[in-house]
């Protein structure tokens, strides 16, 4: 199980927000049209104005919830507007056609696009024979073309902010010099581990430091002690699996997630990843930057997951270990 399994996309999380509040304002701003459509009598408009409102706010609260919108709770939404557009132009005429913008307008913030599209031509199909008979076939024609430009404007705008929302979240949990994710990915890496263990499944923490790290900086400068952190992110992701989550936590000290892996298989994973550095890592660095070290080592310290983590104390489990390593003469694995 890879971390991405366990949370919903950032992506999707955003969408998540833009729902809750769309939905939780057009929750308020039906509940107007409901009031008076009881008032004058007009059952069935009573009726889908209430399921509209039902469907605002389970799809408020599922988005309260991080929830991903599924087809079935696209559809509940989806078709009580269509029918909402459908019954308001029958009801009120012209007025009943300005209520399409809004709903054409709502189904691109809420809805995932493909969803948002179909709802605006099947709103534009359904209604199209009764915004002729009450604006005539010009007037209606202007009006689907307004429809239509209304949703491809919504639909760019939100694929531009979502972009937009990509690129930030990407700079803020991207570490510049390495391309690893940085510290702020340890906690949900920790309610992984966590959630796994209640089903079973124990997850692993490696931390590993350079050895002698600032002496490398002071002889041969901080370009090359650069070098040997890119070569040790890349050591690292050509030896982890796919699922596993490597982090930058601070200067020379980086730290692996090891999802689904018990603390014996952690530790030889470990000690393979000690192997290789000690072996390839100098020549790796000498081939970029002309430099020539005697050696570079990693000192790795290992810890299990235990139910009851944070992000703050499985990492000082596996730091003690790191420490001891240290102290213990450099280049070793310790499992805490």
């Amino acid at each position: 199980m890879g971390l991405s399994s366990t949370t919903a996309p950032s992506t999707q999380v955003f969408r998540a927000r833009i729902a809750r509040a769309v939905a939780t304002c057009a929750l308020i701003l039906t509940l107007p049209l409901a009031v008076a459509s009881a008032v004058e009598g007009r059952a069935p408009l009573v009726v889908v104005a209430i399921a509209v409102q039902m469907s605002l706010a389970v799809l408020a609260l599922r988005a309260h919830r991080g929830m991903v919108v599924s087809n079935p709770a696209a559809a509940s939404l989806a078709l009580p507007l269509l029918a909402l557009a459908s019954m308001s132009i029958a009801a009120e005429g012209f007025a009943g056609i300005i209520w399409c913008f809004p709903i054409v307008v709502v189904s691109f913030l809420v809805l995932p696009t493909p969803h948002a599209a179909a709802t605006t031509a099947v709103l534009i199909l359904i209604t199209v024979k009764d915004m002729v008979e009450v604006a005539g076939a010009g007037l209606t024609a202007q009006i689907v073309m307004a429809l239509g430009a209304t949703a491809a404007c919504v639909a760019l705008a939100m694929n531009v902010i979502g972009a937009q929302h990509r690129t930030l979240r990407r700079l803020a949990t991207t570490d510049p010099l390495t391309g690893l994710r940085n510290r702020s990915e340890l906690a949900p890496l920790t309610t992984a581990a966590v959630s796994g263990i209640r089903e079973g499944r124990p997850s692993s923490l490696l931390v590993l430091d350079v050895d002698h790290f600032q002496r490398i900086n002071e002889a041969h400068g901080h370009r090359v002690g650069d070098d040997v952190l890119r070569a040790l992110a890349r050591s690292l992701r050509d030896q982890v699996r796919d699922d596993d989550v490597i982090i930058r936590l601070d200067g020379e000290e980086l730290a692996v997630g090891m999802l689904d892996t018990a603390l014996p298989d952690a530790r030889r994973r470990a000690e393979a990843i000690r192997a290789v550095v000690e072996a390839d890592l100098a020549y790796a660095v000498a081939a970029r930057s002309e430099v020539e070290l005697a050696s570079v080592t990693v000192s790795v310290g290992v810890a299990a997951a235990e139910m009851d983590d944070d992000s703050a104390s499985w990492l000082h489990r596996a730091d003690a270990a790191l420490r001891t390593a240290k102290r213990a003469g450099r280049n070793r694995v310790v499992v805490g």
